[in-house]
């Protein structure tokens, strides 16, 4: 009995030991291909490429060009060599264009590609590189956001290179291809690996405020937000002189019978809503709103008449005058439009200075058009 219970309860142990380890080797897996994974897209766009060069399937250049996003920007050897020969300029150093050059190069012969030593270059390996609209620490901070591969490229064929690359991926998708770089680190004296964030266009959120003067409008304020390019921002003025706009209109049956009408229109503020094109460090826009304007509308009504009547030889004649006068509010709207640009001055990676150029111009009531400034702070949410 004891020799039997010894041989089940090793056999369950060995079982147990048989599952652990399946679970453990389960979870190396899963793992690794979560490590990887950013690894994978990049080997997929070489076997893409690869496949296109061999079997002239344009369906391959696709795939390819479908792991990358429309804005992908290429600027290696390869892609130099390309734009040098076909006389292409700095703006056109995207992907579709590099797989141009592949297409024209197939067309004199045969291209084969071959991408090896893939890996994923760590923070712990990267050296951020220094650029005028970009300081290292916005660059550290905008690096969360992606992750680099580099990997060895061998063409041979009608092409001959041997490249190292640097491969950019966000969100899936591949977003930069640039030459692999290597430079010492000068506190530790170790090799790490260049990076340059400072190009890629991020989807970055800020909010801010301006305070608005113009000779008509001496106080205003402008909210704006902005999401990667576009900003759009709500603008409130307010009158504050005793400035009127007055209207006036006659009907006469004669010069004893008429209706007269004044309107006083006072302009109290005006609100617009602006969309603007936005760079970071200026924004260009045109508001479009409307002037309200509080109106009071008096009626003077005059009336005259005449009148006789005779009795026993006498005669009476004369005439009655009867007038009085109403008021009811009548506001008004008018349509405004604020062309407008804006200059934003860095004091911080999160804090900006606005400076804001503007015209307000109001249809059918020019006394109150004119240019305005503004002066404001922005926030900048991903910093």
């Amino acid at each position: 009995m004891i020799y039997k219970y010894v041989v089940v309860v090793g056999t369950k142990l060995n079982n147990m030991k048989k599952l652990v380890v399946l679970i453990f080797y389960f979870c190396c897996c899963a793992i690794s291909f979560a490590q990887t994974s950013e690894e994978i897209i990049v080997q997929q766009f070489g076997n893409y490429l690869s496949r296109w060069c061999s079997s002239n399937d344009t369906d391959y250049r696709m795939r390819a060009q479908r792991q990358c996003t429309d804005a992908c920007r290429v600027n290696d050897k390869i892609m130099e060599d390309f734009v040098a020969n076909s006389g292409l300029n700095i703006k056109d150093y995207v992907v579709p264009n590099y797989l141009n050059g592949f297409e024209d190069a197939l067309g004199k012969g045969s291209v084969v590609i071959n991408i090896s030593n893939i890996r994923t270059i760590y923070k712990s390996e990267q050296s951020y590189a220094w650029s005028y609209n970009t300081s290292v620490n916005q660059q550290e901070r905008r690096s969360k956001d992606y992750v680099t591969v580099a990997c060895d490229i061998r063409i041979s064929g009608v092409l001959d290179y041997r490249v190292k690359d640097l491969y950019y991926i966000k969100k899936g998708k591949i977003v930069k291809i640039a030459p692999y770089e290597e430079v010492t680190d000068q506190r530790t004296g170790k090799k790490r690996v260049r990076v340059d964030f400072s190009d890629l266009d991020d989807d970055y959120q800020t909010f801010g405020a301006t305070y608005n003067y113009g000779k008509n409008w001496p106080i205003g304020l402008s909210l704006n937000y902005s999401y990667s390019r576009f900003m759009i921002g709500l603008d409130v003025g307010v009158n504050t002189d005793k400035d009127k706009f007055y209207k006036h209109s006659l009907e006469m049956t004669d010069v004893m019978n008429f209706t007269k009408e004044d309107i006083e229109y006072d302009p109290l503020f005006y609100m617009t809503l602006t969309p603007s094109f936005y760079m970071k460090y200026f924004a260009v826009g045109c508001g479009a709103g409307f002037l309200y304007l509080n109106g009071t509308k008096t009626f003077n009504h005059q009336q005259t008449s005449s009148f006789s009547s005779g009795n026993d030889g006498v005669s009476i004649s004369g005439t009655s005058s009867s007038g009085y006068s109403t008021e009811e509010s009548s506001p008004k709207l008018k349509f405004m439009i604020r062309p407008s640009v804006k200059g934003f001055i860095p004091v911080s990676d999160q804090w900006f200075v606005t400076v804001t150029v503007g015209y307000d111009y109001v249809f059918g009531y020019k006394d109150k058009n004119g240019v305005n400034f503004g002066l404001g702070l922005q926030y900048n949410f991903d910093y």
